[in-house]
């Protein structure tokens, strides 16, 4: 039986093609299967989506006692009822109504502090698995693995 030996070298680089190739096919692909109309989509045509369920993810910028004015960034909405202070994170599952606004049905209200506390803990999490990691394991580049350390 012939045997073909490839290098490590070449087989990880066809290994990350492949991984990068995969992770940019998603990317395209991923919003033609979301169940609801992308901030693009309703900004592009809005009177298509009016009466549609739409989900929308942004940051308060303004609030009063039953209705809050989210900006994702690309659009500005008013959404009516929720309750939530002025620089609060909010994803809200609702319908599209006539001038950019929002009958919620679901709202999920993060405040500032610790939605980016979500960040910091993966951050400090990763870290720590990556010491505990190349505690017992290093890096040979002459061969181009990870061995135990000794």
């Amino acid at each position: 039986m012939l045997r073909i030996r490839v290098p490590k070298k070449v087989t990880a680089l066809l290994l990350l093609i492949a991984m990068i190739s995969l992770c940019v096919y998603s990317s395209y692909e991923y919003p033609k299967n979301l169940p609801y109309p992308t901030v693009d989509e309703i900004v592009s045509n809005y009177q298509k989506n009016v009466g549609e369920k739409i989900s929308i993810f942004g940051t308060v910028t303004r609030a009063t006692s039953d209705t809050s004015v989210v900006s994702t960034g690309k659009s500005i909405f008013e959404v009516k009822p929720m309750m939530a202070k002025v620089g609060d994170k909010a994803e809200i599952l609702g319908t599209l109504e006539l001038d950019y606004q929002i009958r919620a049905e679901s709202v999920l209200v993060y405040d500032g502090p610790s939605y980016y506390s979500i960040f910091a803990r993966s951050l400090i999490g990763a870290g720590l698995l990556i010491l505990i990691f190349l505690k017992n394991w290093k890096f040979k580049f002459k061969v181009f693995k990870f061995v135990e350390r000794e």
